[in-house]
């Protein structure tokens, strides 16, 4: 069928139930050609089959006049009737149509939707795959595994976990039991944060409050180490008597340029256990926030960069003094025992966002120097809320040494 946009042989072919918002579209199902991401950079998509004109011409009269989202719900049965899988997937997004009259009485109407929001699937629980969650996540090089492949000559596939990060006491006060990174090599290889909880987790509403808020963090920890942006695509897990797979297809994926990391490869281990056993569960969100804001940065023009530093700052001065006036800066900075020598005078950098904000022209030598004087300022500053003072493997050290594994 050249009508859709994959092989058709890569689709789930399954009969659908529609519903604009809790309001269903018709009685009867539709036909529906489903295909779900396999890594990144793909986008999950699904298309219905209108086989009668009529019915095509009246839908896409619903869509131009109502609305151009639908919610949709896939039952996926055994022979005998019992259900096998669920696919649940909200506020799907049109994005074209293709007509087609293959004969007199031979009419086919392919309309696409993607999809903007979590899409779950739901199928029977297996038991050995016990209480964990995998996140399949972007390409890092800190946060990954190493692992070789030997196969057997009766064909048996073995694998040797060689390194990996492993966490266990660190993060016991988030009650989680264990979390690993992992890699899956397979048709499509991936690099994988497997969290284990501590006790079973019997909802979604428990997983996005438990499970999922550590995963974030951990993600934007090592987003921060690495000055670029990771992110999960896929989870799966058990969530009270089911198999879920979760797509995180409301999350954008980035492909920032490579750069000199902040953490030294070498200490990042250190540097990840330290940081996360510091974090009360409390602050956990604070941190998140306050890292993707950072994180932000990576799209910003120069300009935007040091009015969005100086915000980092403020943030970090209000949760602290309940206030983020200019004048506290400098007395934020002392006590919080941020290296400063080695910069211009805080008054100066605050200057230099003020004509920004104002726009006042600058000097482009000054404009430049204190940009990177800006950045140095902000990463250390959220080291320090980090609680990790050792900044001899970072990318910010003091002396003029380039430390190694960077």
């Amino acid at each position: 069928m050249e009508s859709l946009e994959k092989p058709y042989d890569e689709y789930k072919k399954c009969q659908a139930e529609i519903f604009i918002g809790t309001k269903p579209l018709k009685r009867t199902k539709i036909k529906c050609f489903l295909w779900l991401p396999q890594n990144l950079s793909e986008e999950p998509h699904f298309y219905l089959l209108l086989e009668d004109h009529k019915e095509y011409e009246h839908f896409q009269d619903l869509l131009e006049k109502h609305t151009n989202t639908i919610n949709l719900k896939i039952d996926i049965t055994f022979l005998d009737g019992s259900p096998q899988q669920t696919h649940l997937i909200k506020k799907s997004y049109y994005s074209g149509s293709v007509a087609t009259f293959i004969a007199k009485n031979w009419f086919e109407g392919f309309v696409k939707f993607h999809f903007s929001k979590h899409v779950l699937t739901k199928a029977a629980f297996q038991s050995s795959l016990g209480n964990k969650f995998r996140f399949f996540i972007s390409e890092s090089e800190l946060f990954s595994s190493s692992v070789s492949i030997e196969k057997h000559y009766v064909g048996e596939i073995r694998r040797k976990v060689i390194s990996r990060i492993s966490l266990d006491i660190e993060v016991s006060h988030f009650d989680i039991e264990y979390i690993y990174s992992d890699q899956y090599i397979g048709d499509n290889e991936s690099n994988i944060l497997e969290i284990t909880p501590r006790f079973p987790i019997r909802s979604l509403l428990a997983f996005h409050q438990r499970i999922k808020p550590i995963a974030d963090l951990i993600l934007v920890i090592t987003s921060f180490a690495e000055r670029r942006r990771l992110n999960w695509y896929k989870c799966d897990g058990a969530i009270g008597n089911h198999l879920y797979d979760i797509y995180n297809t409301r999350t954008l994926f980035y492909s920032d340029k490579r750069e000199a990391r902040l953490i030294s490869k070498l200490a990042f281990k250190d540097f990840l256990k330290n940081t996360l056993q510091k974090i009360k569960p409390g602050n956990v969100k604070y941190i998140t926030r306050l890292l993707r804001s950072y994180l932000l940065s990576k799209e910003y023009s120069v300009n935007a960069k040091i009015i969005l530093y100086s915000s980092i700052i403020e943030k970090i001065l209000k949760r602290r003094f309940q206030k983020k006036s200019d004048r506290d800066k400098k007395q934020l900075l002392e006590e919080m025992h941020v290296y400063i020598s080695d910069l211009s005078p805080i008054a100066d950098l605050i200057d230099t966002r003020n004509y920004i904000a104002h726009g006042d022209e600058i000097n482009s030598d000054q404009l430049f120097k204190h940009y990177y004087e800006w950045e140095k300022l902000v990463e250390r500053t959220l080291l320090q809320e980090l609680q990790w003072n050792n900044l001899s493997m970072t990318d910010v050290h003091i002396d003029e040494s380039k430390p190694y594994g960077l």
